[in-house]
């Protein structure tokens, strides 16, 4: 039995929708995430990055990710936009989508299935509940940022067709 055969794998992490294809390969790249399975750390930490040919081969990048997620910096950054005390501006809103966004072809698949839905879920809450104080300083290009990042982090946790409805 291979290390890759799904009757090893843990529940629920094998038979995702995710496989549906676009129209050609060049239009919407996917990130090659099935050897994730392999990759795991003692005592089941969570690993939060993996290096990817195409998208990262530093080592040194990897490890302050990995770092940056044990230290709770992932948390922080759901807990600081659905933080409704303190609203968090939409600048701030678009710094951090940009941030994690730039890290979606290097997160590991385990964590992106995870976090990626509920951070989806707290930035929609913070645009569409936000105060009149905050929506006075939206404007599209901010939104477009938004977007633009939500465009390829989507694509790791909802096929294709779901992920257009969403960003729609």
């Amino acid at each position: 039995m291979t290390v890759t055969n799904p009757r090893i794998a843990k529940f629920g992490t094998m038979a995702k929708k995710l496989d549906m294809k676009s129209s050609s390969n060049t239009d919407d790249p996917v990130v090659e995430d099935t050897n994730d399975i392999i990759y795991s750390l003692p005592n089941d930490e969570t690993l939060y990055a993996i290096t990817r040919s195409g998208h990262c081969k530093s080592l040194f990048l990897i490890s302050l990710i990995n770092k940056f997620g044990k230290r709770g910096g992932f948390d922080t950054i759901i807990q600081r936009i659905s933080d409704k005390e303190r609203w968090a501006p939409i600048e701030t809103v678009n710094i951090l989508a940009a941030l994690v966004g730039n890290l979606h072809g290097v997160l590991h698949r385990n964590f992106a299935y995870n976090y990626i839905p509920k951070f989806k879920e707290c930035v929609f809450q913070n645009i569409l509940k936000s105060p009149d104080s905050n929506v006075r300083n939206f404007n599209k290009d901010r939104i477009d940022n938004i977007i633009s990042a939500f465009d390829s982090l989507l694509k790791r946790c909802y096929s294709l067709p779901e992920k257009n409805q969403i960003i729609e």
